[in-house]
């Protein structure tokens, strides 16, 4: 276009000139020549030149061209500065012959309109007719040479952000005459790049009017690029009849990627060759050749002829690719591969109109190898795809690690694998059919899994149908993390389908386990997995003892059996209804619970356990129970174990997590001996972590207990209340539930009632409030520390009393009342009456600080002559007390056992005298006391109810 512009300019000037009128005049009358000449409006800004002497020379500068309509841009071309050198003579002859054309400085900016279309109003044709001729002959053009400076050309691709900008530093034409070869010279920048090309062509006269193949040959480099080119065109202004051999080399085709957030493989140097032709107006290559370095990690050759490159058609070509790794296709896809060598043959073609592929490829050596082979019929519309997949692997956690997939804990050692099935795409979906996997061997741990996918991103058409088995459960160990018993086989199956367009389970059946020890039985179904909706499972345990399950479940419980269980869980992921029976050799247990997980909910579990009858020895409660000791495995400190020695605060905030409400019933409970508790209750509730046991109550002959518990844990200082009501506990009974003896010990009231705040056992302790009340009648001090206190303290206060270092003492009277505050139990009433002794105690019990401040006073019924019964002062430990006799005590001791000896003959009298008569006891009067307030409690609440209206009950 300068050039064009610069002979127009030339030829109407150098006219107007001859006819005597100055450039000023001139400009106005160039101006519109040249807008009429080329379609658009032209402007002279600059300074206008023109010497004849010594040499013909014109000068113009600040030239612009106006943009086409509807373009973003204001001006389509400007040029900074226009030289020209012209030939004299011609010029007298009324002549215009061009030597050289120098442009300085000039910007072409090519940009769609809004339709996105590039058309320019330029008529060459137009631009020569508007060109004066005042002999009527035609412009001579004669140009020996074309010279460009600091040229920019600005693509704006439409829809795009970013302008492509060629940037010629240089641009040099140079020829000896019209009909003469043209030597072409080329430097300057590219997005970036640089470039650097060299070309010889053919004459300007073939070029304007050819009547042979125009020739062709270019060679040097453009961005990372060694170019060769070789041939001719037959048509060079319209880019027709094209026979050109081609040659190149990429030294780095990573520098040709110029996206950061991609990293292209290093494939070294990439050769290419071949023959650009057109034949019938189609511009394709023939004997393709595409070759990397044979010591490139990324190997890759392709071979062949595309008979169309614009509509990619008539496509034969063969591909051959080696990699050690998957680095290309990571870059290429923009994701993580496993790190494996790969290879690929491929034929890509279009015979039947589409372009496909088909060959085969495999990924992967040694211990995992993926084969593919098939065809892809279709890779425009990515339609008709057929390929057979293999997959071999030594291990599946090889598959999984290759794959990097990550579980909390590794599965079972499956070994081998193999893995077939045909990728295809179903209407346009792809899909697998005729999946056939298999893991592991029969006579060891095995899986099966058959079936198909119609969709395998929508997950929809599913039908698969697994199986797996293992003749020990020891192969769950590693994916448990622990031992496993040896309880036997292990064996199940489930079915996979969307029939009704929900991904489900159907017929899920799990067995394990064998039948001497140990038989589970598991069968259900969730109709909808992507919700987990409708679940349903249904649950048969059959065990020889609870030892078995025990162990497990990794705990130790004792050998109580045999154990059944039957029962069935319905519901979705938002609640589960769980029913069911336990049998636990003669005890019966049913229970009915209900789950709640719902979102933005706590989790709530509700419900209820009846037994008509629970018998203790049935739950290990007895003397001979044993637990299952597991070797090898230590027991770890519980919970409640480091709350309670190391004085860790309890993790009450768990109370906060969820809900519950539960309620225990039995009609009755039965031990040895006779023991019998009817119409045992208890209720539960957590709310918000506020956990109350309350309704604690079971009667049994001659009395009740009743009982409650609560810890709110809502508080900065979480609250903690106890209290507990028994009233004529056969303590005999009941201690013969946990040990041989059969020490008479006795008949016990009890009353609790404490309340305190805290984390830890210390804070909890130094904040009791309460009471402490107990009663025992015709028993004995019969448990070990009762016995261990008692035998010291006798020893010191009654050196002679007669009992042994394991006696039990007899108790025909116990009564303790101790009031707590802030921790410290004052003793406010401590009486024991004995067979032969009276002990009288008072002082305080430190239960935050472990310690004793106690005094008992001794009184024996009958005394012998140097009898001593010493006050005792007990301080200390209590897991170690220190008892010291009180020294003023013992003379008075002596002076009673004078005199009871001495009244002895008269005490035997007195004794035959009321032998028949009753003597007051302090039991007596607090049981009569308490009965009596028992009495009138009841008679107030029948009189209350009454005087009620009828319809208040």
């Amino acid at each position: 276009m300068g050039a064009v512009i610069a002979a127009t300019l030339l030829g109407v000037g150098i006219h107007l000139l001859l006819g005597s009128l100055s450039f000023e005049r001139l400009r106005p009358i160039l101006e519109q020549q040249l807008s009429e000449a080329v379609g658009l409006e032209v402007r002279l800004s600059g300074e206008l030149e023109l010497e004849l002497l010594p040499r013909p020379h014109f000068e113009a500068e600040q030239i612009t061209v106006a943009n086409l309509p509807g373009r973003p841009s204001p001006h389509l071309l400007t040029i900074e500065r226009l030289n020209l050198d012209f030939r004299l003579w011609p010029l007298l002859r009324r002549r215009v012959s061009i030597d050289t054309i120098e442009i300085y400085g000039a910007e072409l900016r090519i940009e769609p309109d809004t339709d996105g279309t590039f058309a320019l109003s330029l008529d060459v044709e137009e631009l020569d007719e508007q060109t004066p001729d005042p002999d009527a002959g035609a412009l001579e053009l004669h140009l020996s040479r074309l010279y460009l400076e600091n040229a920019r050309v600005f693509y704006d691709r439409i829809g795009e952000d970013d302008v492509t900008t060629f940037v010629f530093d240089v641009l040099q034409l140079e020829t000896e005459d019209l009909t003469s070869p043209v030597s072409l010279t080329l430097a300057g920048e590219l997005e970036g790049g640089t470039f650097e090309v060299e070309a010889r062509v053919g004459s300007l006269a073939e070029l304007l009017e050819p009547t042979q193949p125009y020739p062709l040959t270019v060679q040097g480099r453009v961005l990372e690029t060694e170019l060769e080119l070789s041939g001719t065109l037959a048509s060079p202004t319209g880019l027709t009849g094209i026979d050109v051999a081609f040659s190149a080399r990429i030294d780095d085709p990573g520098a040709l990627i110029r996206d950061p957030d991609r990293r292209f493989p290093e494939l070294g140097s990439i050769h290419a060759s071949g023959r650009l032709r057109d034949p019938g107006g189609t511009l394709g290559v023939d004997d393709l050749m595409l070759s990397t370095g044979r010591d490139q990690p990324f190997r890759i050759v392709l071979e062949g002829s595309v008979r169309d490159l614009i509509a990619v058609e008539g496509v034969e070509l063969q591909l051959r690719v080696e990699a050690d790794d998957t680095e290309f296709l990571e870059a290429a896809f923009g994701t993580s591969l496993p790190d494996v060598p790969i290879s690929a043959d491929l034929h890509l073609s279009d015979d039947d109109g589409s372009l496909g592929t088909e060959g085969e490829a495999t990924a992967g050596e040694g211990p995992i190898k993926l084969h593919l082979q098939g065809a892809y019929d279709d890779l425009r519309s990515l339609a008709e795809l057929d390929v057979n997949v293999r997959l071999t692997s030594d291990d599946l956690n090889v598959i999984l690690r290759t794959f990097e997939i990550e579980l909390a804990r590794p599965l079972p050692r499956l070994s081998p694998v193999e893995v077939s099935t045909n990728l295809r795409d179903f209407d346009g979906t792809f899909g697998l059919d005729e999946i056939h996997a298999t893991a592991g061997r029969r006579e060891a741990t095995w899986a099966e899994v058959t079936g198909s996918v119609r969709d395998v991103l929508a997950l929809r058409g599913v039908r698969l149908d697994a199986r797996f088995g293992s003749d020990s459960l020891k192969v769950l160990e590693a994916s448990l993390g622990r031992e496993l018993p040896a309880l036997g086989k292990l064996e199940g199956s489930f079915l996979v389908r969307d029939a009704d367009g929900s991904l489900g389970v159907e017929q899920a059946h799990l067995k394990l386990g064998r039948p001497e020890l140990l038989e589970l039985e598991l069968s259900g179904r969730f109709d909808d997995l992507r919700e987990l909706d409708e679940i349903e499972v249904e649950m048969k345990l059959e065990a020889r003892d609870l030892a078995v399950l025990g162990e497990l479940a990794e705990l130790e419980l004792p050998a109580v059996g045999p154990v059944t269980y039957a029962g069935r869980v319905r519901g979705s992921d938002e609640r589960l209804v769980w029913s069911g029976s336990l049998r636990l050799n003669r005890t019966v247990l049913n229970g009915e619970w209900t789950v709640v997980f719902a979102p933005e909910l706590r989790p709530s579990l509700s419900g209820q356990i009846r037994s008509p009858n629970v018998f203790l020895a049935d739950l290990g409660v007895a003397p001979n129970a044993t637990r299952l000791d597991l070797p090898g495995r230590e027991e770890a400190a519980s919970a409640f174990q480091r709350w309670w020695s190391r004085g860790e605060p309890a993790p009450l905030e768990v109370l906060r997590g969820f809900d519950l409400d539960v309620v225990l019933d039995a009609n009755r409970v039965s031990g040895r001996r006779g023991f019998d508790i009817r119409d045992l209750h208890a209720e539960v509730r957590l709310d918000d972590g506020d956990l109350v046991l309350r309704d604690v109550t079971a009667s049994y002959d001659g009395g009740r207990v009743e009982g409650a518990l609560r810890v709110d844990a809502r508080r900065a200082d979480p609250l903690h209340t106890f209290t507990l009501e028994a009233f004529n506990v056969d303590m005999t009974t009941l201690a013969s539930q946990f040990q041989q003896s059969t020490d008479r010990a006795g008949t016990l009231d009890l009353s609790i009632n404490l309340a305190s705040r805290g984390w830890t056992r210390p804070e909890i302790l130094a904040g009791l409030n309460g009471h402490l009340g107990a009663m025992l009648r015709d028993g004995a001090l019969v448990d070990r520390y009762s016995r261990a206190f008692s035998v010291s303290f006798l020893r010191v206060s009654v050196p002679d009393f007669r009992t042994g270092a394991e006696a039990a003492t007899e108790v025909k009277c116990l009564i303790a009342f101790l009031p707590v505050e802030a921790g410290i139990a004052e003793i406010q009433k401590l009486y024991l009456e004995g067979a032969n002794i009276t002990i009288e105690g008072s002082g305080a019990i430190d239960l935050a600080g472990n310690a004793l401040d106690l005094r008992l006073t001794p009184h024996l019924h009958e005394p012998g002559l140097v009898s001593v019964a010493v006050t005792v002062d007990i301080s200390g430990p209590m897991n170690a007390p220190s008892m010291r006799p009180l020294r003023r005590s013992l003379g008075a001791s002596l002076v009673r056992g004078l005199v009871s000896n001495a009244m002895r003959p008269k005490r035997a009298l007195g004794r035959r005298l009321r032998a028949d008569s009753t003597r007051a006891d302090p039991c007596d009067l607090v049981r009569l006391r308490r009965d009596l307030e028992l009495q009138t409690t009841k008679l107030e609440t029948e009189a209350a109810a009454f005087r009620a209206p009828p319809d208040e009950g």
